[in-house]
């Protein structure tokens, strides 16, 4: 018979009770500035202090409590791997997969010498995808960029059940406003992710590299301009809309479901919910009028951007310039700007 083992003896001495983190809970009136009156700023007169005297971290293009959280897990989990990657753990145990995994990712003069040679053989997919078939497929496929999302969720209207949902993805930049609204910051904002398109393909050994940016980027601004805006999407009534595949297919001609479906291992299914409507039709006449050298650069392009981290120095350090530095900065001064309207606006 298995012999169960004894508990663990308790410590010796109770470890001493953690200290909250957080702290006392309330409202901070330390952080107001209070030589200003509410009716001119309330922005300054409830946070003038704390916005005065605070710093941004260096390697931060903004920092609040959310993204302190986020440092503190992220220094929890590194902690965790520090543990099991010099443990030379027994083979096929989760430390040993940890510590591998994690002692590939640091070894960063591997990854130099590597350069795109792990990735060559996606690369060249994307370059010998030239129907419209083979470019769903990749449209379909873990780790490519793509026009529609594919979820799992609960179905609205029958929560016992899973419904696979089409949607229309989220392109290169946050969301349609960033390419159509007629903003001088965004204006300026486009210019730079035009020039990082270029930048990354260059890294790649794209030719005709600044060509390829313009295309991409006048692609993903068609696509914008027929994607719904966030509002609408919020209308759960507008963006649940059962159909069979059938009627998919007869709706959206422009696209080839039935290869992107497969991709997804979802081929055989029958019974679909479409997210925003018209979008996907239009989508999907996009997709059919796109040269496929766009949809190629569109691939490739995204495909580097969102593998840089496990590429050489060079694509990492692009990456972060432009999606951890350009467009943080830019989102946080929008969310200023935003929150100063917003303080003016109530004093009126």
């Amino acid at each position: 018979m298995p012999v169960t083992p004894a508990p663990a003896a308790p410590p010796a001495t109770a470890p001493a009770a953690a200290k909250p983190v957080i702290g006392d809970f309330g409202l901070d009136l330390s952080a107001g500035k209070h030589s200003v009156k509410p009716g001119d700023d309330f922005f300054a007169y409830a946070n003038g202090a704390w916005y005065d005297a605070f710093t941004i971290p260096a390697d931060h293009a903004s920092f609040g409590p959310f993204d302190k959280l986020d440092e503190l897990s992220k220094q929890r989990v590194h902690a965790i791997i520090e543990r099991a990657a010099p443990a030379h753990a027994a083979a096929a145990t989760p430390e040993q997969q940890i510590g591998d995994f994690y002692a590939a990712f640091m070894d960063e003069a591997a990854i130099e010498a590597n350069g795109l040679a792990p990735v060559q053989a996606d690369l060249q997919r994307i370059a010998a995808a030239n129907t419209g078939q083979a470019l769903a497929q990749l449209f379909g496929e873990p780790g490519f960029a793509s026009l529609f999302d594919v979820q799992l969720p609960a179905d609205f209207k029958n929560p016992d059940r899973y419904s696979v949902f089409i949607s229309q993805a989220t392109l290169g930049l946050p969301d349609r406003d960033y390419y159509l609204k007629d903003d001088p910051q965004l204006k300026e904002l486009r210019g730079k992710y035009v020039a990082y398109i270029a930048q990354m393909l260059s890294l790649g050994g794209a030719s005709d590299a600044q060509a390829k940016a313009r295309d991409i980027m006048a692609f993903e601004t068609a696509a914008a301009k027929v994607q719904w805006p966030i509002e609408k999407r919020r209308d759960v009534e507008a963006i649940y809309n059962p159909r069979s595949k059938q009627q998919l297919l007869g709706f959206a001609p422009g696209f080839p479901w039935q290869a992107f479906l497969e991709a997804q291992q979802l081929g055989a299914r029958q019974e679909l919910v479409l997210a925003e409507y018209s979008a996907l039709h239009d989508l999907a006449d996009l997709f059919s009028r796109t040269p496929v050298t766009t949809l190629q650069a569109f691939l490739t392009f995204h495909y580097l951007s969102s593998h840089a981290q496990y590429l050489p120095k060079r694509f990492d350090e692009a990456r972060f310039a432009f999606y951890g530095q350009t467009m943080r900065a830019a989102a946080t001064a929008r969310a200023l700007e935003a929150r100063r309207r917003c303080g003016r606006w109530g004093a009126r």
